[in-house]
């Protein structure tokens, strides 16, 4: 099967936002690079004009425009290559993530594995590390947890072995729900509520002892006043996907919903911010 790489000169935070307007254009895997995203796509499917008026509707968070350059790929073995690119991930010598061609590791506690059909939500990215180490710290036995933004529903994964009550996670991508579905399936894990659309879409009715939510600054702004409603009493909102630099702009929007700030994280440059609710 003949590919397309391309390869767009953008920012780690633009990349994020970028990788879901691709998925309808039917780019179907990704690369996070430094200074660069490498989408992938079917040679048949390619379309460069689409692709030229997509990109024009997004600048780097310094407000350059985004550049992009294709090329036709070899065709090779494409999970082979993945094979030899997947690296399994250790974080808090607690929890080791691998794909299922690694080796296990009953040594370790906590084993997580994750088809890497992309290189987010596998562990390897900071954000994604950063919300593991923070719920290795939280009381998640027998709490109710929504995941937001779930993606290939690693979080929602290490909750439900961590013993975790009710899961919810949820997800705007079509890709991340069927993908979720498969990790939890490879995990043996049945019964996590997923669910597709906006937080705010769904509406959701429960009251959640614990908010995950690993996702782009712009979204987490828009958010934060929907996950106070849905946190219950004395709740934890776990936030990362943003830069250290903006730590303040989340933590100002937080507060402004009676979310304490009481533990901040960091990780190359990535920050995760823990909040409780408190009382109005």
């Amino acid at each position: 099967m003949a590919y397309m790489q391309v390869e767009i000169q953008c920012d780690d935070s633009t990349s994020e936002l970028l990788i879901a307007a691709l998925l309808d254009l039917s780019f179907d895997s990704f690369q996070e690079t430094e200074g660069a995203l490498l989408a992938f796509i079917e040679k048949g499917h390619y379309d460069e004009e689409a692709l030229r008026t997509l990109l024009t509707n997004y600048k780097n968070e310094d407000g350059s425009p985004i550049h992009f350059l294709a090329e036709p790929l070899e065709e090779k073995n494409w999970n082979e290559e993945w094979e030899k690119n997947f690296d399994p991930v250790l974080i808090g010598e607690k929890v080791f993530i691998r794909a299922t061609f690694h080796q296990p590791r009953p040594d370790i506690p906590f084993e997580i594995v994750i088809d890497p059909k992309m290189s987010f939500g596998t562990g390897h990215h900071a954000t994604t590390s950063l919300m593991i180490r923070q719920m290795l710290t939280l009381k998640i036995e027998n709490r109710n947890i929504l995941d937001a933004g779930t993606g290939t529903g690693i979080l929602a994964i290490l909750a439900k072995k961590l013993g975790a009550n009710k899961i919810v996670a949820t997800d705007i991508d079509e890709w991340c729900i069927t993908n979720s579905q498969e990790n939890f399936e490879l995990n043996k894990i049945e019964d996590i509520a997923l669910l597709k659309g906006t937080i705010q879409e769904l509406q959701l009715k429960s009251q959640f002892d614990i908010v995950l939510a690993n996702i782009n600054k712009n979204v987490l702004l828009d958010e934060i006043p929907t996950y106070a409603t849905l946190l219950s009493k004395d709740g934890i909102l776990v936030l990362s996907g943003f830069y250290e630099t903006d730590a303040d702009d989340i933590k100002g929007r937080a507060k402004n919903f009676n979310l304490k700030n009481i533990n901040i994280d960091g990780l190359n440059s990535w920050a995760c911010l823990i909040f409780e609710k408190t009382a109005q």
